[in-house]
């Protein structure tokens, strides 16, 4: 079994999401590794060194700086260190 996206327990695909056209070939993931971090006003920089200084080195830390939206997205064939197999 490859070690990609589509294969892994934490990918939710795009048909599952509903997703139409060209977006089904993408997915998110629900991997814990991959972290949002939503920042307003206040002492910014305090706040991502310290989520920095928590964070593991095999980590994902994603920042929007206007507390709006950040997410991020993957192709059905992408892989990486977390990959777990889905269960049948």
């Amino acid at each position: 079994m490859k070690k990609i996206c589509k294969n892994c327990k934490y990918w939710i695909s795009g048909d599952e999401l509903g997703w139409t056209g060209n977006w089904k070939k993408f997915g998110k993931c629900a991997c814990k590794k991959f972290q949002y971090l939503g920042l307003d006003e206040g002492n910014v920089d305090s706040i991502i060194d310290s989520v920095i200084k928590a964070a593991k080195s095999d980590e994902l830390l994603f920042i929007d700086f206007e507390y709006y939206n950040a997410d991020f997205y993957t192709g059905e064939n992408f892989g990486c260190i977390h990959f777990k197999p889905k269960e049948k």
